[in-house]
C-alpha cells in the first residue's frame, strides 16, 4: 500500500503520452507540499486520504 506519492513534473514539449494511473481511478489524494525550481521542475507531495 502506498502512503505518499511524490511526483516530479518536468516541463517538456511532446505530442502525447500515457497517463500514470488508469482513467477513472479513485485515488483519494491530498496535496500537502509543492515546490517549484528554477528550471521549471515542480515537486509535489500527496498523502492518501482515509
Amino acid at each position: 500500500m502506498i502512503d505518499e506519492f511524490r511526483p516530479r513534473v518536468v516541463p517538456a514539449f511532446i505530442g502525447g503520452g500515457m497517463p500514470c494511473f488508469p482513467l477513472g481511478a479513485d485515488l483519494r489524494l491530498r496535496l500537502v507540499e509543492q515546490r517549484a525550481f528554477r528550471g521549471g521542475t515542480v515537486y509535489l507531495r500527496y498523502e492518501r486520504i482515509g
